[in-house]
């Protein structure tokens, strides 16, 4: 016979056995004894510095001066019709610039036009204030 079966052999007398219980220590509560074989993290913070590397960003594009110039005249459309009060809906595309590494994100907004302001350089929509140097696309979706 192999050493499996000699091994089997050797424990037949506890076999058959009851688990030993302490006298000064009650049992334990499965919840606690599943507690202590739970993996855990031996660096705080790894799992979130790990996470913060694989999050994805991507480098802010670069206009050209034709696309430059279709975003600058679209803003001075959107002026000229907020000169004479009406309203505007617009389509936006702008970059978003991370906190926490380098490069950021493109995202939409579409809103109201409340005003431009030309010495800060920013486009106000729906009460949120967007740089005009990051602006990616802008169009104008409805004149009321």
């Amino acid at each position: 016979m192999g050493k499996v079966q000699r091994r089997i052999e050797d424990y037949l007398d506890i076999i058959e056995r009851t688990r030993p219980t302490s006298l000064k220590y009650g049992a334990m509560a499965v919840e606690k004894r599943a507690a202590q074989f739970a993996p855990f993290s031996a660096v705080v913070g790894h799992d979130r510095a790990v996470g913060e590397v694989a999050r994805h960003t991507i480098e802010k594009k670069i206009l050209d001066e034709t696309e430059k110039e279709v975003i600058d005249r679209t803003l001075r459309e959107i002026e000229h019709c907020l000169t004479k009060g009406e309203k505007v809906n617009v389509y936006l595309q702008y970059f978003e610039k991370d906190d926490r590494k380098e490069g950021g994100q493109y995202l939409e907004k579409r809103g109201w036009v409340k005003k431009i302001n030309a010495q800060s350089q920013e486009i106000y929509i729906d009460e949120c204030a967007f740089l005009i140097d990051n602006v990616y696309r802008l169009e104008i979706e409805t004149l009321l």
